[in-house]
């Protein structure tokens, strides 16, 4: 919350739209003035705090901290789906299990997306047809998966792309990538180069090293005669 720093305003001046609702937007203190311009610490209804220009308030410029034009965006999104028989799409649910992951506290993965301050682009966010045409005019088939191409990017045009889903293991924030002898690849990769996803992963949780453990041949391939 902001606190005052102009002892110029009187505390009547300061006082006196405190506790006024605006939308969804309620006036708790006083913030600053700047340029001759009053701001106020509000909180909506939400619980989302944010300091908004008192002028901006009072025309109706401002009614929540975003939520609303994102719950707007929400319904106008369901109506062009249903309208165009996309509603209980595949691609439809792409686009609302990303944009939940941006936009809901509550959803399991927010913390990874939202809450890192990832989001949907407006063109998206506000228009479902608008990415269902960028998807369809860019590969989109049942057997991709949308994928960020920046993991710490945003969902947008420029940043997003379809891949198979066993690629999309391969750029997690969280995967593990190993570089040797010019090569940059995640412990998965360099696993299947032994003949096992999951042998480079398992060694290093064993304490290996991790050059020792993707050069090291998979023992279990030697018995069995496959070459590595």
């Amino acid at each position: 919350m902001r606190k005052i720093n102009d002892e110029s305003i009187s505390w009547y001046h300061v006082n006196q739209n405190v506790g006024l609702k605006f939308g969804r937007l309620t006036i708790i203190s006083f913030a600053y003035k700047l340029k001759g311009k009053c701001f106020y610490n509000c909180i909506c209804d939400c619980g989302t705090e944010r300091v908004n220009q008192i002028s901006t308030l009072k025309i109706g410029h401002t009614k929540s901290c975003g939520c609303l034009n994102i719950e707007q965006a929400k319904i106008g999104a369901k109506k062009k789906f249903k309208k165009h028989g996309t509603a209980n799409t595949r691609l439809y649910k792409c686009w609302k299990d990303a944009k939940n992951r941006c936009t809901k506290i509550k959803n399991a993965h927010y913390s990874d997306y939202g809450g890192r301050g990832i989001i949907m682009c407006d063109e998206w966010l506000c228009d479902c047809m608008a990415f269902q045409s960028w998807a369809l005019l860019n590969g989109y088939t049942d057997k991709l998966t949308l994928e960020r191409k920046d993991v710490n990017g945003n969902y947008c045009p420029e940043n997003c792309t379809w891949i198979a889903k066993g690629d999309q293991v391969h750029n997690q924030r969280k995967t593990l990538f190993i570089e040797y002898n010019g090569e940059r690849l995640s412990a998965a990769q360099w696993g299947h180069r032994l003949g096992s996803p999951s042998l480079v992963s398992d060694r290093i949780r064993r304490g290996w090293e991790k050059i020792k453990a993707i050069t090291k041949p998979n023992l279990n391939n030697e018995k069995k005669g496959i070459n590595i």
